[in-house]
């Protein structure tokens, strides 16, 4: 939870897609806070906490921004990643920053109590408004040593349409025990399947299988092996049916995966969205670069029309998406 009084805005929040194989649970102990939020992520093998910070005044009206109040009182655990937007400049992290917060001081103090690594590449930019001549960096990642150790390829993504860019980075959780870790089945999306070629194919697939073809010969089972089943007493007979149940789930998968496309796991499915949408976000990134490579070779000044052009379809765009979600 991040919000103490109904009035409050949250300003943190936390997606997780649905194929991420991890436990996710906000720390019941951590205070909340509109401005940011803990996590505890559990895997496998691997376990650490994940503090989303958004670096702001305090709505409740204390002279405290989010830093102040919430991270520097904090004694980190040993496996943590803390990141988001905290709104500070430093050298550190922006070498051709001149002019660092007011409260970076106390804040990379802070860094190096909690023996934290700084992920982000120095000088590479997060964040950029059409009145600024060169991109800053706000937008922090930092880790405890044995996470920092996992992360790899942290990059940023600046075509999202927002002044602020995209963060992305891998963590390379240890392997698991194979037998342990059953592999996930595929997903298939029945809506677009060609059923006359998954019946052909399934009919293909049993008829090549001796234990499916074999079935005529497996008495039915009585009430004492339906009992020895269940109480685990006839192993023989669970072995086989486990035998048959395996080969029928193999058949029936690989005529699915000649006959139905794979769904693509991601974010989600909105919806309301639309091709309209499609066209008008394609639009509104193109006119974004256009703008971004004539602010590279000159003042701002001379970037006017780019930024014209930018700003009007990213209205058009955000506008469409509000009509789609009322009219949805």
């Amino acid at each position: 939870p991040t919000l103490l009084l109904p009035s409050l805005r949250p300003c943190v929040l936390l997606y997780a897609s649905r194929s991420l194989e991890a436990q996710i649970n906000p720390l019941l102990d951590f205070p909340p806070d509109p401005d940011c939020q803990a996590v505890g992520v559990k895997s496998r093998n691997f376990n650490f906490t994940l503090y989303n910070v958004y670096n702001e005044k305090d709505q409740q009206g204390s002279p405290n921004r989010t830093i102040e109040r919430m991270l520097l009182p904090l004694n980190l655990p040993l496996s943590a990643l803390v990141l988001g937007d905290f709104n500070t400049k430093d050298t550190w992290w922006d070498p051709l920053c001149t002019n660092p917060s007011s409260g970076a001081d106390n804040f990379t103090q802070w860094i190096e109590a909690q023996h934290l690594e700084l992920i982000n590449i120095p000088g590479i930019g997060t964040f950029l408004r059409p009145n600024m001549s060169r991109e800053s960096v706000l937008d922090l990642t930092f880790a405890t040593q044995d996470v920092a150790g996992k992360i790899e390829d942290w990059q940023v993504l600046p075509g999202l349409g927002s002044d602020h860019h995209g963060i992305l980075f891998a963590i390379q959780a240890p392997p698991t025990d194979s037998a342990s870790a059953p592999a996930q089945p595929p997903k298939f999306n029945t809506q677009k399947a060609d059923w006359d070629c998954f019946a052909t194919k399934l009919a293909s697939a049993v008829a090549a299988c001796p234990t499916l073809t074999n079935l005529d010969s497996i008495p039915l089972p009585s009430p004492e092996d339906s009992k020895a089943l269940l109480t685990g007493v006839n192993h023989a007979l669970e072995e086989q049916l486990d035998q048959i149940g395996e080969a029928l789930t193999n058949a029936i998968v690989q005529a699915a995966t000649a006959s139905i496309p794979f769904i693509k796991l991601g974010p989600r499915p909105k919806p309301w969205w639309n091709q309209d949408l499609y066209t008008l976000r394609k639009a509104m990134l193109q006119k974004q670069r256009s703008f971004l490579k004539e602010l590279a070779r000159g003042p701002p000044t001379e970037a006017f029309l780019w930024k014209r052009d930018y700003l009007l379809a990213r209205n058009a765009y955000f506008q469409a998406i509000k009509s789609a979600k009322r009219d949805h």
